[in-house]
């Protein structure tokens, strides 16, 4: 289920502008750089609400899409996105907001369990037989999902 998200706090963005690179100077023309703090905004919309981009909310504490979309691309290419969980879990540490010890897992992803599932025969026929694509071939009234007979030897 989606969430709702209106915006970093105070706070928050107090973490994230750590974590971020610095912002770029001003340009002489054209339209200035969409603040960070917006763009995170946005980012964190799309994140938690799970909305399509083009269903972004417009208002002052929110970036364009284009702007969100851009600046993803580069932190993505830059790395400062694979460095950024690292770095936000260092600094709740050190504040002290969080202690390792503290930390649970949740064992319905791991990939054991899974294993265990896949080496049995019958679960691997029952998951054959539930597959999308027997069952289109029955559901589906379109031509082209009909099942064409065998050729026979001529």
């Amino acid at each position: 289920m989606a969430g709702t998200f209106l915006g970093l706090t105070d706070l928050e963005w107090k973490l994230f502008a750590d974590l971020l690179p610095p912002e770029p100077p001003k340009r002489g023309r054209g339209m200035p750089h969409t603040p960070f703090r917006h763009v995170m905004n946005t980012l964190l919309y799309v994140l938690i609400t799970g909305c399509r981009w083009c269903d972004l909310p417009r208002g002052p504490q929110w970036a364009s899409k284009s702007a969100a979309h851009r600046w993803l691309q580069r932190w993505q290419a830059d790395g400062t996105l694979a460095a950024m969980p690292a770095r936000l879990l260092g600094l709740a540490e050190e504040r002290g907001m969080m202690q390792g010890q503290d930390g649970g897992v949740d064992g319905s992803f791991s990939p054991l369990a899974k294993a265990a599932v896949r080496a049995s025969p019958m679960a691997a026929k029952a998951k054959a037989s539930s597959s999308i694509a027997s069952r289109t071939g029955r559901a589906c009234r379109w031509p082209c999902a009909r099942r064409l007979p065998k050729r026979t030897g001529v």
